[in-house]
């Protein structure tokens, strides 16, 4: 796969390149590369300017080889194109040129004025095991650190008809009278085109880009002939969905740049549906997201089993928001589902919410659980309730569509007839019915990821979206029990102090205390 790069550039939104783009941080990778002739630096000659970090996709660099033993090479055989807009006798014309990859790498540092690039290739020396293990151990610092990150995308493309695309071109029509014109819906559409392509790109699909991703603070996303800056100076936080597809795909902009500190569900949403090219690479991807919080061992030559499970007990020991799952929506597709024998609390049964969730439990102050050694999750004086829900079927004739409520899962099952305590601490608003012919509930829903004819419901709550809590549903399932999805309550707690607030089970059912093994 070879890429096609425009020297002359639209810029998607934002007309020029944001201010005040130094990161201010002392850390220098080991290596990085000096734009000028390219060669390989010690990142101590960045001192003074900083750098900048590449993200992207492999399959980017050149044709793949697969050799008898299935190991994959990329072969560069300088088929990459950039192309300079010349004017020669008043008149414009295109001058094409057939390059190598680190060619155009050096020609998009050239144009964003770029004096020192950390590229993985170049900066990583893939035959020296030890130093490769340390180069991925601080992966998360490379791009946290960076000025910002470049990431290229092969699949960004705008029309050649369309020469801006600014703030108006993506407002909706319903809040401005500036794009009634024919001339901005075509803007507008070739904006949310061009989200389309950065979501189904393949830097979209891979594990570590989402690493690369949520780690930067910030980022500039180079198309083949147009680039978009997110950088929140300019651009406010949640405007890249304010008109574009909500996608499962997408859900990266929900975090990372956006300053959000990321949240299990969120990660493993999109971790679940990507790939690498080393299984390992998996788990090493998503420990640099949550390097901060816990460790795990940076080797090749451990089995794919043991670091799996070393990743995901490390990560619900400090996060219990993995619980957050249900049925997956039809867009989704697991890359992981089936795979390494992961317990069924790891969600990978089924698919994570998208958005972050607040977990009103911290881990430091939740010390009844635990996971053992078979990976096992042992909850100890939990407070819960049995519940027997109904199936959706038995209400909708048709499946109940994805929708912005469900956070990217189905509903499943509802509880008929639901009543509620009321809270001391303040109203509690829930309705108790459903209404013939309501699209969207604001009852008590289920996303579960398998039929349940009596279910419980654990005092675990957690807080999302600002107007619901979540509580995980389980099953007995022999002589443990199964997490096979939550209950998302519609609720409206409001403290006039501290705002939206959790409420527990005991304020909604009858509930009885017992102790749990999570398989």
């Amino acid at each position: 796969m070879y890429v096609t790069y425009v020297s002359d550039q639209i810029s998607i939104i934002s007309k020029s390149r944001p201010s005040n783009l130094q990161s201010g941080s002392e850390f220098r990778p080991t290596w990085l590369v000096r734009v000028d002739d390219m060669a390989l630096v010690q990142g101590s000659e960045a001192k003074k300017e900083g750098y900048c970090a590449l993200s992207y996709s492999w399959n980017y660099s050149g044709d793949i080889e697969i050799d008898d033993r299935g190991k994959s090479t990329f072969i560069d055989r300088s088929k990459h194109k950039i192309i300079f807009n010349r004017r020669k006798n008043g008149e414009k014309h295109q001058e094409e040129h057939l390059v190598r990859f680190e060619d155009v790498i050096q020609q998009i540092c050239k144009d964003f004025q770029i004096k020192y690039i950390w590229y993985d290739k170049m900066c990583i020396d893939q035959s020296d095991k030890v130093a490769k293990q340390n180069e991925i151990k601080q992966m998360h610092k490379i791009y946290r650190e960076a000025n910002y990150t470049v990431a290229l995308i092969r699949e960004l493309h705008v029309p050649e008809s369309i020469k801006r695309i600014d703030w108006t071109s993506y407002v909706k029509h319903r809040f401005t009278r500036i794009i009634k014109r024919k001339k901005r819906f075509a803007e507008r559409e070739a904006y949310e085109q061009c989200i389309r392509d950065i979501i189904e790109s393949e830097w979209s699909k891979r594990l570590w880009t989402l690493e690369e991703a949520v780690m930067s603070q910030r980022m500039v996303l180079v198309g083949s002939n147009a680039h978009m800056w997110l950088n929140f100076e300019r651009v406010l936080s949640g405007s890249l969905f304010f008109a574009s597809p909500q996608t499962p795909s997408g859900a990266w902009m929900n975090y990372g740049v956006f300053g959000r500190r990321p949240t299990a569900n969120a990660i493993l949403q999109q971790a679940h549906t990507r790939t690498t090219t080393k299984a390992h690479d998996r788990v090493f991807a998503l420990a640099n997201i949550f390097a901060d919080r816990f460790q795990v061992d940076i080797n090749y030559s451990l089995p794919i089993k043991s670091v799996m499970y070393q990743f995901y007990a490390r990560l619900a020991a400090v996060d219990l928001t993995i619980l957050c799952f249900g049925k997956p929506g039809e867009s989704y597709r697991s890359t992981i589902r089936g795979l390494y024998d992961l317990p069924s609390w790891t969600g990978v049964n089924g698919a994570h919410i998208q958005d972050p969730v607040v977990p009103t439990i911290p881990p430091q102050d939740f010390n009844s659980y635990s996971v053992d050694g078979n990976m096992l999750m042992h909850i100890h004086s939990c407070r819960y309730t049995k519940i027997a829900p109904t199936e959706w079927s038995e209400y909708f004739p048709e499946e109940l569509p994805e929708s912005g409520f469900t956070g990217g899962l189905q509903l499943t099952h509802y509880l008929d007839g639901f009543s509620y305590k009321l809270s001391k601490r303040g109203l509690v608003v829930v309705k108790t019915s459903l209404d013939q012919g309501q699209s969207e509930p604001d009852a008590a829903t289920l996303s579960l990821t398998e039929a349940c004819d009596e279910c419980i419901l654990l005092d675990i709550p957690f807080i999302w979206n600002a107007s619901a809590v979540l509580f995980p549903v389980i099953r007995r399932n022999e002589d443990t029990y199964k997490v096979i999805g939550v209950l998302l309550l519609r609720t409206y707690i409001l403290n006039r102090n501290t705002g939206l607030e959790a409420i527990h089970l005991d304020e909604l059912f009858d509930t009885d205390e017992g102790t749990f093994i999570l398989s």
